[in-house]
């Protein structure tokens, strides 16, 4: 595994494991779990990353999520399974933040860690999501 020395927080399952080992993310670069609910794809979304950026490949991550589970990431997926060693940067993006929630992102953008960005998918059809930064 490319993960080298990667440091889990939580133990993953055998097929969680399965999922991260087979699809050799680091190696292609596009990909998609096909998992079912339940089977902790948030997990493996979070080791994932977590060992794309221990390995140099990538200093962002953009979670898009229904509105009803955005606050879940930010305060229970990513805490719970991304190694706390790894630094991070977390925005939540907020409609009636007004530019706070902008400026709090760009600084992650600086960010030497990683910097996450949770936006809710309905977001996606606002004009405050579509001014977003490039």
């Amino acid at each position: 595994m490319a993960s080298g020395k990667y440091a889990f927080k939580t133990t993953p399952y055998a097929h969680q494991l399965e999922a991260l080992t087979h699809l050799r993310a680091w190696e292609v670069p596009e990909f998609a779990w096909l998992m079912g609910m339940g089977t902790g794809k948030s997990k493996v979304a979070a080791d994932n990353v977590g060992i794309l950026h221990h390995v140099g490949l990538v200093d962002g991550w953009l979670i898009v999520a229904p509105k009803t589970v955005c606050r879940n990431w930010s305060d229970r997926e990513i805490p719970a399974h991304l190694p706390d060693s790894i630094a991070r940067h977390l925005t939540v993006w907020r409609p009636s933040g007004g530019k706070g929630w902008r400026s709090r992102f760009e600084a992650g953008l600086r960010f030497e860690g990683l910097a996450i960005l949770v936006m809710n998918v309905e977001a996606l059809s606002t004009k405050a999501a579509s001014t977003a930064p490039a």
